[in-house]
């Protein structure tokens, strides 16, 4: 096993990310005006899908199954915008 970290920018409109499976994301924040993950891969693994959801505050949050992933600031701390996974089913 040969673990790494990798780095995945996020969209404020949402995005799905391919990344190998069982990958642990263990930061969520701001980079270069951003949204990024870090998270921790062994990138000999398939890869799978994974959905991440952006919602801004005071947005409706969907009514599908999310994992709060963290919250990030945007544009010298004027959007806040709350990061989730959404559980493909």
């Amino acid at each position: 096993m040969n673990k790494q970290i990798w780095k995945y920018e996020i969209n404020v409109t949402g995005t799905i990310v391919e990344m190998p499976e069982d990958a642990i994301i263990r930061c969520v924040d701001s980079q270069y005006g951003g949204i990024t993950l870090w998270v921790e891969v062994d990138p000999e693994r398939s890869k799978v899908k994974r959905k991440f959801e952006v919602i801004g505050t005071g947005q409706n949050i969907p009514d599908i199954p999310l994992k709060y992933l963290g919250t990030v600031k945007l544009i010298h701390e004027t959007l806040i915008y709350h990061i989730y996974e959404a559980y493909l089913l």
